[in-house]
C-alpha cells in the first residue's frame, strides 16, 4: 500500500526515475516477499479468534499484558483496582484463580502444548450495592488487557431492554444488544425478570433467552454474558431453561458489606469527591451500618453514597452563612454533617399530633403511658450514646398486653409501632393484626408456612397476636399446630430481632399461662403492660369522644345516666369497656332515628344531637340494660358463597353469641361465628342451608358511579320488607382519609349495618358500615360509609372462604336491581 502511494505521488508528480532493469526487479521482490511476511504473521495472530472454543470458552492471546513479577501477576491496572476495592473477598479470590488458570494455558500455549478451553460468562448473585456492576466494569478491562477482548467494555441492560411488547421484536431487539456488546461485556442486571415464579417464563421472555442463548454460540469469541440479581431468584432463573446451566458454569456470590466496610467505602467515596471525613464519624457510622443493614430495603455501597451526598447537602447548609470568612473548611464533613443526615425521619403527622402525643391524649390508661414514656426514654438516650460512639445496651422491644376487651390495647399497638418508626428504631412501624387462625393451619407442616407469611408482612413493623393462649391449651401443654406456630414465632423472632416487634394480647390470667407453656416466651417478652378497665368518669368522656368523632355530640344531661349505667354495666363478666361505649352510641342512634324520623326535612330536626331520651332508650328496655339480661338489636347482612357463609358488621353482633338470621319470610334460623375483625367492622357467619343467592364481589369502585344500598333498618320500624336506596360513590375513603371505606350518598339508617352496596348491575362493590347526619340551612344532609370491596376480599381470603368474582357488566331496571340485591339479603337478629 505504501508503494502503491508512492508511485501514484510520482506519477502526479509527472517525474520517472530512471533505474537498471535488475534493481528494479530486486525491489519488486522484496516488496512481494514483505507482503507475504505481513499478512502472514497476522492470519497466525488472528487464527486462534476464528477456532475458538464453544459456549464462550477462551484461549489467552499472545498479545496479554500479563507478566508475572515473582510469581504475582503484574501489568493489569483493572485488575489491581479490584484488588483494592473494600470487602468482595470471594470475588477477588475467584478472579485470582481464573488469572492463575490463565497463566498456566498462557504458558502451555507458548510451549505449543495443548490448551483448556475456559468458561468466561458468570453469575452474579447478591444484593444490591455490593458492587456487581463495578466489578463487571473490571472483569472487562482485565479480559481486555489479557487479550482475551478486543474492547472489554461493558453493556449494562435489563429485561426491558432486552423485551419488546410486539411479536418478532424482541428479536431485533435482543441482537441489538448483543452487537453493542461485542468484544466486551453483556451485564443482564435481574436476569429473571426474564421469566415468570414458576420458571416457565413468558413467551417474550423466553424469545429473548433463545436469541441470548444462540447469540452466545455463534459469537462464543466475541461476546462474554453477566447475568446478576439476588440469589434465590437466580437459582430459579438458570433452571428455567435447559440451556442457561450449561452456559453460565460458575456463580460467584457478592455478599452484603459488614459495618466496618460500609464505613471504609464511605470514606473512600469522600476522598474521591474531594472530602474527608472526621475521625469522629467513624463510630457513628458504623452503629448506623450495623442497625440499617438488617432492613430489607438496605442497599450497601448505594446506602454509603446517599450519605455522603446527604452529609454535602448539611454540609452547605452549615457554612453557607460563613462562606468568605477565615478559616472555613470546604473539604470536611463533620460529625454533625453525619449525625443530621443519618437521624430518623419523623412522619408527616395528619391530624397535628405525633403518635406519642396523640397517646398521651387518650383517655385513661395512666399506666400504659407511664410505661411506653419509660421506653421511649430509654430509646432516645441509647440513641444519643450510639451517635457518640458509646457502647448501647440491647432493648428488648416485645411486649404482653394483658387486659380485657376494649381497653384500647389495639389502639396502643399501633401508637407504639408509629413511635418506634419514628424513633429509627423500625423502618415502618406498621401493624399486622391476628389471631390463631391467622397463624395455625388444619394440615401438618402447614402452620410454619402460614405464621412465617404473617411475620413476613409484619416485618419492620409490628405483629399483633390477639388472645395469642389459644395457640396453647389448657395446662400450657398445647396442640401440635399451636406449639408449631409458637416455635416458629420464636426463631423468627430472634432471626429477624432488628427487623420485628411481638405483642400478644389478652386476659392477664391465659396470658400468664401462655408464657408459662413455652420455656422460651418469658425471655423474649420480658414487659408486661397492664390494660386495666377503664374507671366511671373515663368511660362517659369516651362515649363523647365516639360520638364527636362520628359527627355527634351527647347532650350533656346524659352524663348522669351514662355513669349510672356504666356503674352497674361494669360489673357484668361481659362488659368490654370501650366497645359496651360504642355499642350505646350504636343503639342511641337507632333511637334518634325513630324519633326524628317524622321531622325529616323540617326546620325543628337536628340530626347531630343524641339526648338523653335516645341514651334513656340505649340503656333501657324493659329494665334491662346492654351488659345484662337480654336486649334484642338487629342489622343486616347478605351471602357471600353458597354453602352458607353471610357477611355483616361485627358491631351488629358486638356481645352476642347466638345471633339468628331471617331471609325473606323463612323463620328465623341460628347462625354460628366463624370469624371477627373488630379493626375493619366486619364478621363472619355460617348457616346451616345453603343459597342460590350470593353476592358477586367487584373492585375498581370509581368516584361518581351509581350504586344502591340495601337493609333492614330498626327491625321493621321504617319497613318490614327491607330497605332500598339509591345514589352514587361520592368518595373513595372515609372519615379522616381511612382508605378501608369508601362514601356514598344513598341513606345509611340505623339497622343497615352490615347490608350489600352494589352498582347498577347488582355486583357487589362495599359493605355498608355507618352513617352521618348534619343539618344546614333546614335541609338533611346525609353521608353514608361502606366498606371498601378490597377490605373485604382480604377478610374472606383470610378465612378461606370462597367467593364470586364474575361481575356482570349489564345494568339493571331498578325493579330489578332490588329484587336482585333482596334476594342475597338477609335480617341479622342478636338477643344480647
Amino acid at each position: 500500500m505504501v508503494v502503491t502511494t508512492l508511485l501514484a505521488i510520482l506519477t502526479a508528480l509527472k517525474v520517472a526515475p530512471s533505474i537498471p532493469p535488475s534493481l528494479g526487479c530486486l525491489i519488486l521482490g522484496l516488496l512481494v516477499a514483505s507482503a507475504n511476511l505481513y499478512w502472514g504473521f497476522t492470519v497466525v495472530r488472528l487464527w486462534p479468534r476464528v477456532v475458538g472454543g464453544a459456549g464462550g470458552n477462551w484461549q489467552m492471546r499472545p498479545r496479554s499484558k500479563l507478566r508475572l513479577v515473582n510469581g504475582t501477576a503484574v501489568g493489569i491496572p483493572a485488575l489491581d483496582e479490584l484488588n483494592r476495592m473494600t470487602g468482595l473477598e470471594t470475588v477477588k479470590a475467584e478472579m485470582t484463580t481464573l488469572i492463575q488458570r490463565l497463566q498456566i494455558e498462557l504458558a502451555r500455549q507458548e510451549k505449543g502444548a495443548p490448551t483448556t478451553q475456559i468458561s468466561l460468562h458468570m453469575v452474579f448473585t447478591g444484593p444490591p450495592g455490593t458492587g456487581k456492576t463495578a466489578v463487571a466494569r473490571l472483569y472487562g478491562a482485565v479480559l481486555r488487557d489479557l487479550g482475551v477482548l478486543e474492547k472489554g467494555h461493558l453493556i449494562e441492560t435489563d429485561s426491558a431492554g432486552l423485551v419488546a411488547g410486539y411479536v418478532g421484536q424482541t428479536a431485533l431487539k435482543t441482537k441489538q444488544k448483543i452487537a453493542d456488546a461485542l468484544d466486551g461485556i453483556l451485564f443482564i442486571d435481574e436476569a429473571y425478570a426474564l421469566v415468570d415464579k414458576g420458571g416457565t417464563g413468558q413467551d417474550f421472555g423466553r424469545e429473548a433467552i433463545g436469541i441470548l442463548l444462540k447469540e452466545m454460540e455463534d459469537k462464543r469469541d466475541r461476546l462474554v454474558v453477566i447475568v446478576a440479581g439476588y440469589p434465590d431468584p437466580m437459582r430459579q432463573f438458570l433452571a428455567s431453561n435447559p440451556g442457561l446451566p450449561s452456559r453460565f458454569t460458575k456463580t460467584l456470590p457478592f455478599n452484603s458489606y459488614e459495618a466496618a466496610e460500609l464505613v471504609a467505602i464511605t470514606r473512600s467515596m469522600a476522598r474521591r469527591d474531594g472530602f474527608r471525613l472526621s475521625e469522629a464519624c467513624d463510630a457513628v457510622l458504623f452503629n448506623y451500618f450495623g442497625r440499617a443493614r438488617t432492613s430489607a430495603s438496605f442497599a450497601n455501597a448505594r446506602t454509603a453514597r446517599t450519605i455522603v451526598e446527604r452529609a454535602r447537602e448539611a454540609q452547605a447548609a452549615r457554612i453557607a452563612p460563613s462562606i468568605g470568612s477565615d478559616g472555613i473548611d470546604l473539604d470536611e464533613l463533620t460529625l454533625s454533617d453525619i449525625q443530621a443526615t443519618i437521624a430518623p425521619k419523623t412522619a408527616a403527622i395528619a391530624n397535628g399530633l405525633s403518635p406519642l402525643e396523640e397517646l398521651r391524649g387518650m383517655t385513661g390508661l395512666g399506666a400504659v403511658k407511664a410505661e411506653i414514656e419509660m421506653l421511649v426514654s430509654r430509646l432516645r438516650v441509647e440513641a444519643a450514646r450510639r451517635e457518640r460512639g458509646l457502647p448501647v445496651a440491647l432493648i428488648s422491644l416485645h411486649m404482653v398486653f394483658a387486659g380485657p376487651p376494649g381497653t384500647g390495647k389495639t389502639v396502643v399497638a399501633r401508637l407504639y409501632g408509629a413511635i418506634l418508626r419514628d424513633l429509627g428504631v423500625l423502618e415502618k412501624g406498621h401493624l399486622i393484626e391476628t389471631d390463631r387462625a391467622g397463624l395455625v393451619a388444619g394440615f401438618v407442616g402447614q402452620t410454619a408456612l402460614k405464621t412465617r407469611e404473617k411475620i413476613a408482612d409484619a416485618l419492620d413493623g409490628i405483629l399483633f397476636i390477639d388472645e395469642a393462649y389459644a395457640l396453647a391449651g389448657q395446662g400450657g401443654i398445647g396442640n401440635d399446630f399451636g406449639r408449631e406456630a409458637v416455635d416458629t414465632l420464636l426463631k423468627e423472632m430472634e432471626e429477624k430481632r432488628d427487623r420485628l416487634v411481638v405483642i400478644v394480647a389478652g386476659y392477664p390470667d391465659p396470658m400468664r399461662k401462655f408464657l408459662a407453656s413455652n420455656p422460651g416466651l418469658p425471655s423474649r417478652f420480658t414487659k408486661t403492660v397492664p390494660f386495666n378497665g377503664y374507671e366511671i368518669d373515663d368511660l362517659v368522656a369516651i362515649t363523647h369522644a365516639i360520638a364527636q368523632r362520628d359527627g355527634l355530640s351527647v347532650s350533656a344531661d346524659a352524663d348522669p345516666t351514662l355513669k349510672n349505667f356504666f356503674e352497674r354495666a361494669r360489673k357484668a363478666p361481659d362488659f368490654a369497656n370501650a366497645r359496651t361505649a360504642r355499642t350505646i352510641l350504636e343503639r342511641a342512634r337507632e333511637a334518634q332515628a325513630t324519633r326524628i324520623v317524622p321531622l325529616i326535612g323540617t326546620s325543628d330536626v337536628n340530626l347531630d344531637e343524641l339526648t338523653l331520651a335516645d341514651i334513656d332508650a340505649a340503656i333501657s328496655k324493659g329494665g334491662e340494660t346492654p351488659a345484662a339480661g337480654k336486649q334484642g338489636s338487629t342489622g343486616t347482612g347478605f351471602f357471600v358463597s353458597a354453602d352458607g357463609y353471610v357477611v355483616t358488621n361485627v358491631h351488629v353482633i358486638d356481645g352476642c353469641d347466638n345471633p339468628k338470621i331471617v331471609r325473606g319470610s323463612d323463620e328465623p334460623a341460628e347462625a354460628q361465628i366463624m370469624a371477627r375483625d373488630a379493626t375493619n367492622d366486619l364478621a363472619l357467619l355460617k348457616v346451616g342451608f345453603t343459597c342460590d343467592h350470593v353476592a358477586n364481589l367487584r373492585n375498581g369502585v370509581k368516584v361518581g358511579e351509581e350504586l344502591a344500598a340495601f337493609g333492614f333498618p330498626l327491625f321493621g320500624k321504617l319497613s318490614s320488607g327491607g330497605n332500598f336506596t339509591l345514589g352514587n360513590v361520592s368518595a373513595l375513603t372515609g372519615m379522616q382519609n381511612d382508605s378501608r371505606h369508601i362514601q356514598i350518598t344513598a341513606p345509611i339508617q340505623p339497622g343497615n349495618s352490615g347490608g350489600p352496596v352494589v352498582d347498577r348491575a347488582g355486583n357487589l362493590i362495599g359493605v355498608a358500615v355507618s352513617g352521618l347526619g348534619a343539618h344546614e340551612k333546614g335541609a338533611a344532609q346525609n353521608v353514608g360509609f361502606a366498606i371498601n370491596i378490597n377490605t373485604l376480599m382480604a377478610f374472606l381470603n383470610a378465612h378461606d372462604v370462597p367467593y364470586l368474582t364474575e361481575p356482570s357488566d349489564d345494568p339493571l331496571r331498578n325493579v330489578e336491581l332490588a329484587d336482585k340485591v333482596r334476594a342475597m339479603s338477609v335480617l341479622v337478629i342478636c338477643e344480647k
